[in-house]
């Protein structure tokens, strides 16, 4: 259980709640007494509802991404987008006057709105609203390194998913995907690209590791987990330093006091984002479609 609570958390099992990080998971033991025998029974329900082609599609994959990496996302939503969109500017602390929120920019203009959604972290909205901070804060984040690696000969033994490992206190390796075989369609020409993890809430220090110490990590989890004796012609290092928060024990009691707090100070704001809908690409999106 540990490498799959990392793998998705880069968390520690016995810290974070299962109310709230595996909610199906919880269900499944309470409705039926078994995790595998409640586990058949909600595959059953969910093949009964109808569903679209796209969720049929992704459903058969541990990942999705698109054909334009990520970053397709977020250039279709501006597409879309039917407002005004700021670049390059910062929010200041929003006011309330009668019915309607002012959101004063670092660009000297004032937007005077009806709502206010928030997708930020709790850290930057407990900045914007100190009266939150007190609930806000209580939710720790997981720090993590990726390191990438990129091979122009094919490298990998087996092909698949990828791997993750069970907590080592003396290494910070969480694991490792296998993007090339994840996204075939990004791949140019004969290469393999292979993304290992390293720190998470177990080794919290390894977010400031230098850019050699990490490398000489990756080059070795190589060896050991993988086999690959040959150095990658391309590595590149991507910290995300408090990129995943941590569901602890009584988060959904402090989510719901969130709400009853924002309700009570702040007309009209509404919460979304990771903290709150899921850590997962697919839980943002659907917590941000129903808002």
């Amino acid at each position: 259980i540990d490498p799959l609570v990392s793998g998705i958390y880069a968390g520690s099992s016995a810290q974070l709640s299962m109310q709230s990080s595996f909610p199906h998971l919880q269900r499944a033991v309470k409705e039926t007494g078994s995790l595998f025998k409640g586990l058949v029974t909600l595959r059953k329900e969910q093949e009964i509802l109808p569903t679209s082609p796209w969720v049929a599609y992704a459903e058969q994959f541990p990942s999705f991404s698109f054909r334009g990496g990520v970053i397709q996302l977020v250039e279709s939503l501006f597409a879309k987008a039917e407002s005004e969109v700021f670049f390059n500017s910062t929010a200041d602390r929003p006011i309330w006057k009668g019915n309607k929120i002012l959101l004063p920019l670092s660009t000297e203009r004032c937007l005077e709105v009806d709502r206010l959604i928030l997708a930020l972290p709790f850290p930057a909205i407990a900045a914007l609203l100190p009266p939150l901070a007190p609930l806000l804060n209580t939710t720790p984040f997981a720090s993590v390194v990726i390191v990438n690696c990129g091979f122009l000969q094919k490298v990998l033994q087996k092909l698949g998913f990828g791997y993750l490992t069970p907590l080592d206190k003396e290494s910070p390796i969480l694991g490792a995907t296998f993007d090339s075989c994840l996204f075939p369609e990004h791949n140019r020409g004969i290469q393999e690209r292979i993304a290992v993890m390293i720190g998470g809430a177990h080794h919290p220090a390894a977010i400031d590791l230098s850019d050699t110490a990490l490398f000489a990590l990756t080059k070795h989890a190589l060896v050991r987990h993988m086999g690959i004796g040959i150095s990658p012609q391309v590595m590149q290092i991507c910290r995300l330093r408090n990129a995943i928060p941590q569901y602890g024990i009584g988060h959904k009691a402090r989510y719901q006091a969130l709400n009853t707090l924002v309700y009570g100070l702040y007309p009209n704001l509404f919460i979304t984002g990771s903290s709150v809908a899921g850590v997962s690409m697919p839980e943002v999106l659907a917590h941000a479609q129903q808002l």
